[in-house]
């Protein structure tokens, strides 16, 4: 069984429609939020790092570059910039202040960032960020630390957090002056690449599959955990398994450190280049409450079938298999199938409560152009009732936090994106994404309280649904030597408006 019920909700309290979106970097347009009676969801980031840096979607621009380069493809995408590091260039920016033996082969590159972003979002909002991103390399050995403190002046202090996180928020009568929210927030990992392998130790997102936005394993969007992953390599084979410590509570003062119950994760992905432009791979998880199967970290242990052997109400698990074709130098075509539980193997596709199944494909297309690329990407999901949700409330949900370590919409949830972009050669980019997303709701089920109620009879898929929410954000951004400007405007239910300039050494 799995876990997360029926939609994305906060878990700071919310006491009227609110919708926050951010635009930075490495983040197009972050999510609307609503606390209407019908539907309490968020709509799928465009960027796996809730640190906002400067510049195009680092994912979006490294699934371009598989499409155009005759190299295998590969959809186990380690954080961050995809390649480790080099002498010269950090996740495509020029990289601050430089150390290097050339002769040992060390390098250590430190480079400090500021920005400043206003936001109109039902309410003036004014924000200040400052930080560093550090990152170094010994022989074998390499790091990665992206770490931001950030300060938020509001006209209310009862707002959301900006990426599901915790934030510490004060009131005029605490602070003496204005309502504001502090917060830090950081990602990193460390590295030891052998002949055989690279181990990894960090805390990060995880995204695994073809898809950007509707990934239905591993998502981009999750909050990020402290996770261990192994990787390696053999011919045509490439073998990933992780372990990850996962948070049963989202952004709360109230259930943060309630209890000590914990909530661990396992994970194993294999991918199959069966031909140069044809790679076809299987995720599969399992998440565990209040016990540890340290045997699941062994890469050719099948978790679907390990899971069989523990305690049903203490453990969850999913499996998910995909397949994507490169149109050599053009387009990528790909599709997933999850798989959450099977109560009757021959009629998966009927409405039994305990058939729990979603579905993703999509397309991205790019093409050159005179001073620039352009790019069109395409996705349809389908997240059908009572996927990601468990048996009790609080126990072996597949999230974090409170959110979906998958698909961002949740279950009983249907999705369609679509985003053309265009990212010019000298430093200009411009996008226009589109949001349909139809959410339905799982009786007696939230993210933190799913299944409370006992087993349903029964499912309906966005029953009573007729129109879906719909929102387009343009969005335009310019780099110029150290500085980066960045705009957006969401056009849809809860209108809002973002402007950041961010400087970088």
């Amino acid at each position: 069984m799995i876990s997360l019920p029926a939609c994305l909700q906060r878990s700071c309290r919310l006491t009227r429609p609110r919708c926050l979106t951010i635009t930075a970097g490495l983040l197009l347009s972050l999510p609307a939020f609503t606390a209407s009676a019908e539907a309490n969801y968020q709509l799928p980031l465009d960027h796996p790092y809730t640190l906002r840096n400067a510049g195009p979607p680092a994912l979006e621009s490294e699934m371009a570059r598989q499409i155009r380069s005759p190299a295998p493809m590969s959809f186990i995408f380690p954080r961050p910039c995809f390649s480790g590091v080099d002498s010269s260039r950090v996740c495509g920016e020029p990289h601050g202040f430089t150390y290097l033996e050339a002769a040992q082969k060390r390098q250590l590159s430190v480079s400090p960032r500021f920005a400043y972003e206003y936001r109109k979002t039902g309410e003036d909002v004014n924000a200040f960020e400052g930080g560093i991103l550090a990152t170094g390399r010994s022989g074998p050995l390499s790091f990665h630390l992206d770490a931001r403190m950030f300060t938020e002046l509001h006209e209310d202090v009862d707002h959301p957090s900006f990426d599901r996180e915790f934030v510490e928020r004060q009131d005029e009568k605490a602070s003496g002056g204005s309502a504001y929210s502090s917060y830090s927030r950081y990602r990193s990992n460390i590295n030891l690449d052998l002949d055989w392998a690279r181990i990894s130790a960090g805390r990060d997102a995880v995204h695994w599959g073809p898809g950007l936005f509707t990934n239905l394993s591993f998502n981009q969007n999750a909050i990020p955990f402290n996770q261990i992953s192994w990787l390696s390599h053999l011919g045509p084979v490439s073998v990933i398994t992780l372990y990850g410590q996962l948070s049963i509570h989202g952004d709360s003062m109230g259930t943060f450190n309630q209890s000590s119950d914990k909530r661990s994760l396992y994970a194993h992905r294999y991918e199959w280049r069966a031909m140069r432009n044809l790679l076809l791979g299987i995720s599969e998880q399992l998440v565990l409450y209040n016990q540890e199967e340290p045997f699941a970290f062994v890469p050719v242990i099948p978790l679907f079938i390990l899971k069989g052997t523990g305690v049903e109400r203490r453990n969850n698990g999913n499996i998910s298999m995909d397949i994507a074709y490169r149109l050599g130098g053009y387009a990528n075509l790909y599709s997933e199938f999850f798989i959450d539980d099977i109560q009757s193997p021959a009629t998966l596709f009927d409405d039994n409560w305990g058939n729990k199944w979603a579905w993703m494909f999509g397309a991205h297309v790019v093409h050159a152009i005179p001073r620039g690329q352009a790019g069109l990407i395409l996705e349809y999901c389908r997240v059908e009732p009572w996927v990601y949700t468990h048996y009790r409330a609080g126990t072996a949900q597949t999230a974090h936090g409170g959110h979906p370590l998958g698909n961002p919409l949740g279950p009983n949830s249907q999705g369609m994106i679509l985003k053309p972009y265009w990212n010019g050669a000298e430093g200009l980019y411009l996008s226009a994404r589109t949001d349909l997303i139809w959410k339905g709701r799982d009786k007696g089920s939230s993210l933190q309280d799913d299944m409370s109620e006992g087993h349903p009879v029964g499912k309906a898929f966005i029953r009573d649904i007729d129109e879906p929410r719909f929102r387009i954000t343009p969005l335009a951004g310019y780099t110029w030597r150290s500085f980066h400007l960045e705009s957006s405007a969401n056009l849809g239910w809860n209108p809002d408006f973002s402007f950041r300039i961010h400087w970088r050494h």
